[in-house]
């Protein structure tokens, strides 16, 4: 999102300056990694860390995603996940959550939100 704000602004005045899609990734992932002080993460090489998710080419949110699927998937909104790995877990599989106790977790989420929303008044 910021990268997108940054464009809008940018385009304003004598056009984009920010990096595109793969700069953004750059910046995200290795990037991220560094400003945590992590080495275990950020780039998809041998013994790293890393999260894996896969989604639908074939959708109307998704258009051109042949054409720059990394864009796609920066700029477009995607409203579910066919797969998921986090942390080495299978977190999504066919689009369904694999956490046996979904409805445990959310009702915990909900009583955190509820909490964090009376701290914020």
């Amino acid at each position: 999102m910021a990268m997108v704000l940054q464009r809008v602004a940018d385009g304003a005045r004598n056009g984009p300056s920010v990096p595109g899609a793969r700069g953004a990734l750059k910046i995200a992932t290795p990037g991220g990694a560094r400003v945590l002080g992590r080495d275990d993460i950020g780039a998809p090489k041998p013994g790293m860390a890393a999260d894996v998710i896969t989604g639908p080419r074939h959708e109307i949110g998704l258009a051109a995603a042949l054409h720059g699927p990394l864009a796609v998937r920066l700029f477009c909104r995607v409203s579910r996940f066919q797969h998921a790995v986090i942390n080495g877990r299978l977190a999504v599989r066919d689009g369904q959550i694999t956490t046996p106790h979904l409805t445990r977790l959310i009702e915990q989420h909900d009583r955190l939100a509820l909490r964090l929303g009376q701290a914020a008044r």
